[in-house]
């Protein structure tokens, strides 16, 4: 009997501890989450905009990252500009949004992750700023894995020439 109400105390508080870092927040079309430190993860996106500014600020709290799958299939989404403040931008973050063609990515992004932009067929230039330490595998998607995949992985810069001939995609940086 013992245990059991040792467990059950134990679980109750694991629910407490996690249960409220976990809950989901909304704020006009996003829902969202607090971070430990203080600061939003975007988690969903349900609105239906073309033209779309991700605010630097929620409810007086930095807005820090975008999360997993946030925007995923978005397929109004034509122009997004991330605002200041934003460290990352998550794995699959705006997979599928097959009509994006253009982002504005701010000199606070660190960290791009895995397949960001997967399947966004329409974005053809992209401009990453100096900021950005480290970029997911298949980031702008997968253009870049099949091409990689016929040339082969010690031809970078053949790659890079192919998939911006090939799609008229372009990376700035």
């Amino acid at each position: 009997m013992k245990k059991n109400v040792t467990l059950l105390t134990f679980m109750l508080c694991l629910i407490f501890v996690f249960g409220l870092n976990a809950k989901a927040e909304t704020y006009g079309d996003y829902e969202y989450t607090i971070k430990n430190n203080g600061t939003i993860d975007i988690t969903k996106y349900d609105g239906t905009s073309t033209t779309l500014i991700i605010p630097s600020l929620i409810n007086n709290k930095e807005v820090s990252s975008i999360g997993y799958r946030a925007f995923y299939g978005c397929k109004n989404l034509i122009n997004i500009v991330i605002s200041n403040g934003v460290k990352t931008i998550g794995n699959e973050a705006f997979f599928d949004c097959t009509k994006l063609n253009r982002v504005t990515i701010p000199n606070t992004v660190k960290t791009i992750g895995t397949e960001a932009f997967y399947n966004c067929s329409s974005l053809k230039t992209v401009t990453i700023p100096e900021s950005v330490v480290s970029i997911g595998d298949h980031a702008f998607g997968y253009y870049y894995y099949f091409i990689r995949q016929i040339i082969g992985e010690g031809e970078e810069s053949e790659t890079l020439y192919m998939f911006q001939r090939i799609n008229g995609f372009n990376i700035k940086g």
